[in-house]
């Protein structure tokens, strides 16, 4: 049977529906997750539901069976159903039982009321329809659709009770009193679960448009659990967490929401590991770059409201770790050197305007001779970064012939064909890039010496959007062309421009690119998701 079952959820404490950017449904465990309460319940008047009587209480224990409660403004509901999507004539539809994911309870009052999480309500009619929510333009609110594959109602409570018996278990795990034994008991949890583990974890990656495939993944409990190991602040612990997400996520470290290695210890941890000649590369690498963040080094405020350590760096410490990270600068692995860079770049120059006694020229020269020896890449801009913040304007201009200190990098992609796209940015510039840049293409041969050069202004060059932050002097423009007439071969693309009242040159540090020929008529035609062309790293 064609069903459509139409419910406006927008006044049950749901979030906020942006017109112009839909939300997809979210799936049942991600509810789970951020929900209080997770319920089986029967409406008390199935035409007008509203008032429910709980049937089975699958997590929390702000419910019990039996007891009758109210979700919020139930006069907002305003559902029927038709044989067919905007037949007329619509009968009222009867709710036999509802799944309903739950907020924290409202009041004090003698009947429970309960807020309905954004999403959280399934239900299967009389007929034995299951329906699940989808965000609706207008009014504000949500409309429940039957599952086009089929879905059977028992089945899918037993899934979300199997769901919610793992989340009340972590949930259990996490409240273990002794913090070691805490930490060790969640990342066995990850181990065991690591498998079904998909994306990022943020939640988005269980996002589905019908039903409640996929199966794997567990949302934002991915990131989530990592984040209650490292809020321990125990070294050893928060480092083989890391080690932990490293092998769930391609060798990339988390993204740090608390200060994990922020005391002396934390630094000391990572920096054995740095020193380390039997470490991992990949290993020293990460430590490196956890050593680079601000919330290891510096206490609050930190650049960007970012969280702080809570044993800052001292003079003392701060020697320490430059001599002790510097000789990396010459490493064979190309991810230790960057690391290196950015390490460097952050004890040298904090940005904060509080932590400016810190810095210093120490590393100055080997970041120097460093980047005069680095080829294009993300390292060497690395290394320009450092190098340009460090030495200052003045001697950024006798190294490179920059003025006002832009220090200019290109962000890179390739799309279809032999389609760029590229953004231009200057990071911390002491004076406005006056004119739109211009590209320069160089084609070398197979000794390096260019053989063709192309320059690109704005008749060939589609400028997507720009900026320039006149107080932190951050520039960034975003361009688009195509190289479809390009010769094949490795190029050497650049950007110059002006800046200033003086109009003073600067160029950018370049970026190497190979153009393949196009396919010949007798071959097969590219795939149009397909480039021709690729970055060096």
């Amino acid at each position: 049977m064609n069903c459509f079952l139409g419910i406006a959820l927008a006044s049950l404490g749901l979030a906020e529906v942006h017109v112009w950017h839909p939300q997809p449904t979210l799936p049942i465990r991600q509810l789970i997750i951020t929900s209080e309460t997770v319920v089986v319940a029967k409406p008390t008047d199935p035409s007008a539901p509203g008032r429910f009587k709980a049937v089975r209480i699958l997590l929390g224990t702000a419910l019990k069976e039996g007891e009758v409660f109210e979700i919020d403004d139930p006069a907002a509901y305003e559902y029927s159903m038709s044989p067919d999507i905007g037949a007329p004539n619509p009968r009222p539809a009867r709710m036999t039982e509802a799944l309903l994911f739950l907020q924290p309870k409202k009041g004090e009052g003698r009947t429970a009321r309960f807020p309905v999480m954004p999403w959280g309500l399934r239900m299967v009619t009389v007929q034995g329809d299951v329906y699940y929510p989808e965000e609706r333009f207008h009014p504000k609110g949500y409309t429940l659709r039957p599952y086009r594959e089929e879905m059977r109602w028992n089945e899918l409570v037993r899934k979300t009770e199997a769901d919610a018996a793992e989340i009340h278990h972590i949930r259990s795990l996490k409240e273990i009193y002794d913090p070691h034994r805490r930490n060790m008991a969640l990342l066995h949890w990850i181990k065991c679960r690591g498998r079904d583990f998909e994306g990022w974890g943020y939640g988005h990656d269980l996002s589905v448009k019908d039903g409640e495939k996929p199966s794997r993944g567990w949302g934002s409990l991915e990131h989530e659990v990592f984040t209650w190991v490292f809020e321990s602040h125990i070294p050893q612990d928060c480092w083989e967490a890391v080690k932990l997400y490293s092998q769930l996520h391609d060798g990339g470290n988390p993204w740090l929401q608390t200060s994990a290695f922020g005391t002396r210890a934390g630094r000391r941890l990572l920096l054995s590991v740095v020193v380390d000649d039997n470490a991992l590369a990949d290993n020293q690498a990460r430590a490196l770059e956890l050593l680079a963040l601000p919330a290891t080094l510096w206490s609050p405020p930190t650049w960007l409201g970012l969280p702080g350590a809570s044993e800052q760096l001292d003079e003392k410490e701060q020697i320490v770790l430059i001599d002790k990270i510097t000789p990396l600068l010459k490493d064979a692995y190309p991810r230790t050197r960057r690391a290196a860079a950015e390490a460097l770049l952050e004890i040298s120059a904090p940005q904060a305007d509080s932590l400016k006694t810190f810095c210093t020229e120490r590393a100055l020269s080997a970041l120097t001779t460093a980047y005069r020896k680095e080829p294009p890449g993300r390292i060497r801009d690395m290394l320009a970064e450092a190098v340009g913040v460090i030495a200052g304007p003045k001697r950024w201009e006798e190294l490179t012939g920059n003025a006002h200190g832009v220090v200019a990098l290109l962000n890179p992609g390739c799309g279809q064909g032999a389609e760029v796209y590229c953004t231009v940015v200057a990071p911390q510039a002491k004076a406005k890039i006056q004119e739109d840049p211009m590209f320069v293409l160089e084609r070398l041969d197979g000794k390096q010496m260019v053989v063709e050069k192309q320059e690109l202004g704005l008749d060939h060059v589609k400028k997507r959007y720009g900026w320039f932050n006149e107080r932190g002097g951050d520039f960034s423009e975003y361009f688009k062309f195509s190289m479809a007439d390009f010769t094949p071969g490795v190029w050497r693309m650049s950007v110059k421009g002006v800046a200033g009242d003086d109009k003073a040159p600067w160029a950018s540090e370049p970026r190497l690119l190979r153009l393949a020929p196009p396919p010949k008529p007798d071959q097969p035609k590219l795939d149009p998701a397909m480039s021709l062309i690729t970055f060096d790293p």
